[in-house]
C-alpha cells in the first residue's frame, strides 16, 4: 500500500517536480456505496467514475462499505487494490439496517482514527451518516481539508423528517461548519447550504458527468429486450429508470400514464430499478388503474441490459428529482428525450431543450409524454441536443479538472 504523507511547511502545495507538472495529492474519497454496489443509485457510480479517473494522475484511496440490499463478495476490512485506487470495503453491521440508509460500518472509525491525518484532501459524499460523522471528525481534528457533497440529500424529506432533523442538530451542522468547500449539484442545492448557514464563497456547482464512449445503445431494430418482456414490436415505450423509492413521483406517474394510454392505446411503461421500498404500492396503483397489461416492472437489470431498454424506448420519464440525475445524461448520451417536473429542483439545461418539464400534475405530465410519443421530429431533435450537451458540457474529464482544481484550492486556503 502506498506510504501516504501529508503536507507540511517544508513542502509546500505549490511544489512540484520539474516546476511545471503540479504534485500529486493524496486523496480520500468517501461514499457509503462503491463499485460494485450499483444497485444503490447514482452515488455509487459517480463516486467509482470520479475516482478511477482522479487515480490517473493522485494516489486515491476510498473508504465504502460492503453493500446495501446484499453482501459484496470482497474481503473486508482491509485495503484492496482496484484500478489503480486503494479501496476498503467496511464491513456493515447490518444489510438491513444498510438497505435503508443506516449503513454502520463499525470498523471504520477506528481506520480513520489512525489513518485520516496523512491525507491531504477528503471529498465525503455523503453527510447523514456514520461514515461521515467519524471521517469528518479525525479530519478536522488533525486539520486536513475535506469537501462535502450531498448529492441532492441535503434538505430532509419525503421520509425519517425528525431523526434526520436530529442528526443535522448533533453532527450534519458541524460537519458542514467544518468543510473547506461543499459541492452542490445545481442552483438550487447551492441556496440548500446557504439556507444552512454554508457562506457562498464555499460552494462550488460541479455537475455529474458520463462517458459517451461507455453508452454504446444497441441499434433500434434490435428487438431482443422487447421479446424478453412481451412489449408488443409495433408499442411505443415509455421507460423510467430508477430506484422503486416514494421520493421518486412514481404514483404521479402511474396516473398520468394511464391518460396516455387511454388514447394511445398501443404504449407499454417500463419500469427498470431496484425495489427501494415502493414497489408492492406501485403494483397495486397499476393493477387498481387496469394497466398490468400495459406496464412492465424489469427490476434491477444489469449494464447491458440497460442499454437495450434505453434503445428500445421512445420518452424518458422520471416524475421527480432531486440534485442532478444521472439518468438524465443517460437519456440524453442514448439520444432520448426527456420528461420531468419542476418541484423544488431545477437544471436550466432541461426545459425545451432536451425535453419538456411541466408542473407536478399528472394531466401536465401526461400532456407532455403525449406530445413527445406523437411528434417524432420533437423527439429526434430533444434527443439529439441532449447527446450534443453530454459531450459538450458533461464529459467525465471536464468534471474531474474541476474536482483537481478544488482540492488544490483546499490546500492553499487551508
Amino acid at each position: 500500500m502506498t506510504q501516504i504523507t501529508h503536507p507540511t511547511q517544508e513542502q509546500p502545495v505549490s511544489e512540484t517536480a520539474d516546476d511545471a507538472t503540479p504534485r500529486p495529492l493524496n486523496l480520500l474519497q468517501v461514499s457509503t456505496f462503491f463499485k460494485p454496489s450499483w444497485e444503490a443509485g447514482g452515488i455509487a457510480r459517480v463516486c467509482y467514475e470520479v475516482a478511477k479517473r482522479l487515480a490517473v494522475h493522485h494516489d486515491v484511496t476510498t473508504y465504502t462499505t460492503d453493500g446495501c440490499q446484499r453482501r459484496l463478495d470482497v474481503p473486508t476490512d482491509r485495503p484492496v487494490e482496484d484500478e489503480g485506487m486503494t479501496i476498503h470495503y467496511f464491513r456493515n453491521l447490518s444489510t438491513r439496517l444498510a438497505s435503508h440508509n443506516a449503513s454502520l460500518p463499525y470498523t471504520l472509525p477506528f481506520r480513520a482514527r489512525r489513518d485520516v491525518e496523512n491525507y491531504d484532501v477528503i471529498h465525503v459524499h455523503t453527510l447523514r451518516t456514520a461514515l461521515a460523522v467519524a471521517v469528518c471528525h479525525y479530519a478536522r481534528k488533525h486539520d486536513v481539508p475535506y469537501v462535502i457533497e450531498a448529492h441532492g440529500t441535503l434538505v430532509p424529506k419525503y421520509s425519517k423528517l425528525r431523526s434526520k432533523r436530529l442528526f443535522d442538530r448533533l453532527f450534519g451542522r458541524r460537519i458542514l461548519a467544518g468543510a473547506e468547500k461543499v459541492i452542490a449539484l445545481n442552483r438550487t442545492e447551492a441556496q440548500h447550504y446557504e439556507s444552512y448557514g454554508v457562506e457562498p464563497d464555499r460552494i462550488e456547482i460541479v455537475p455529474n458527468g458520463l462517458d459517451l464512449s461507455e453508452y454504446s445503445v444497441p441499434p433500434a431494430t434490435d428487438t431482443g429486450f422487447r421479446e424478453r418482456h412481451g412489449i408488443p414490436l409495433d408499442h411505443r415505450v415509455v421507460l423510467y429508470v430508477g430506484r422503486l423509492h416514494d421520493s421518486k413521483g412514481l404514483d404521479l406517474l402511474v396516473e398520468a400514464f394511464e391518460r396516455v394510454r387511454a388514447t394511445r392505446p398501443d404504449t407499454t411503461l417500463v419500469i427498470v430499478g431496484p425495489d427501494d421500498g415502493a414497489e408492492a404500492s406501485l403494483r397495486r396503483a397499476v393493477a387498481g388503474a387496469g394497466l398490468d397489461e400495459a406496464v412492465v416492472f424489469a427490476g434491477y437489470v444489469p449494464w447491458e441490459e440497460k442499454l437495450a431498454a434505453l434503445a428500445t424506448a421512445d420518452v424518458f420519464v422520471t416524475p421527480r428529482f432531486t440534485g442532478f440525475p444521472m439518468t438524465f445524461l443517460e437519456a440524453g448520451a442514448a439520444g432520448l428525450p426527456v420528461v420531468t417536473t419542476f418541484v423544488e429542483e431545477e437544471l436550466d439545461w432541461l426545459h425545451e431543450q432536451v425535453g419538456l418539464v411541466t408542473a407536478y400534475d399528472e394531466a401536465a405530465f401526461a400532456d407532455a409524454v403525449g406530445r413527445l410519443l406523437d411528434d417524432e421530429p420533437m423527439r429526434t431533435a430533444y434527443g439529439e441536443a441532449g447527446r450534443r450537451l453530454v459531450d459538450d458540457r458533461f464529459t467525465w474529464d471536464a468534471v474531474v479538472a474541476r474536482l483537481d482544481a478544488l482540492y488544490r484550492d483546499c490546500l492553499l486556503d487551508s
